[in-house]
């Protein structure tokens, strides 16, 4: 799940500025869904002693997710902004930014719990993988969430072929990689349930399959 607030919450920020997200030039006071410096060593430590203090207290656990807030607003300082990149559609892809933080917090906690998973999402920003691969370290486990595709929109062609294309990239990049998704939505507002969708469901579960993902939550 989106784990950014309850590891580094907003108290830290009077305590640690640096730790939180740069927007013209200046350190935003978080609010709401708020986003981090990925590229601070500090807010690495943080995130990481976070996760080594919630496997000691938790020794039967075996991830600590490392998934940032959801929406926009991600750190614009000197170091992150170095990391982004142009997404295929011409937008700002921040992939290399969450990746690389995703390792160096795996490469702390595996001093201490070297058997522990920590996991990430791909998603949304970082939904496209990295132009430059970056090996992932063994402990760090991804989540490849493809928001494109939410509602019933895998009925179109060409989000089918997007999906495709960027299943065989991420399995690439790793294999350790689960799916989780939102293709079909049964409720809607005047109360009569939509139909679930079998024909995206059909396209789905062959090409998970295929795809070896480890795991897979769906659902809607």
């Amino acid at each position: 799940s989106h784990n950014w607030e309850r590891p580094v919450p907003a108290s830290r920020f009077d305590e640690h500025p640096d730790w939180f997200a740069m927007r013209d030039g200046v350190r935003v006071p978080p609010t709401g869904r708020f986003k981090l410096c990925v590229t601070n060593p500090g807010l690495i430590r943080a995130f990481a002693d976070a996760a080594i203090a919630y496997f000691d207290q938790t020794p039967a656990a075996t991830s600590f997710s490392l998934s940032p807030s959801d929406s926009e607003g991600y750190c614009e300082c000197p170091d992150c902004m170095a990391l982004y990149e142009q997404d295929p559609n011409g937008r700002r892809s921040v992939t290399p930014a969450i990746l690389s933080f995703y390792n160096a917090v795996g490469k702390l906690v595996a001093e201490k719990h070297p058997d522990k998973l920590l996991a990430g999402y791909v998603y949304a920003a970082y939904v496209f993988p990295p132009k430059t691969p970056i090996r992932l370290e063994p402990n760090v486990f991804l989540v490849w969430a493809p928001s494109f595709d939410y509602g019933f929109t895998l009925y179109r062609p060409e989000l089918q072929a997007q999906w495709e294309s960027l299943a065989a990239q991420w399995t690439q990049v790793t294999r350790n990689i689960s799916y989780y998704d939102l293709p079909n939505c049964v409720h809607n507002d005047l109360g009569a349930p939509n139909p679930p969708g079998l024909k995206i469901l059909k396209f789905l579960y062959p090409r998970l399959k295929q795809a070896g993902m480890k795991g897979v939550y769906v659902y809607g």
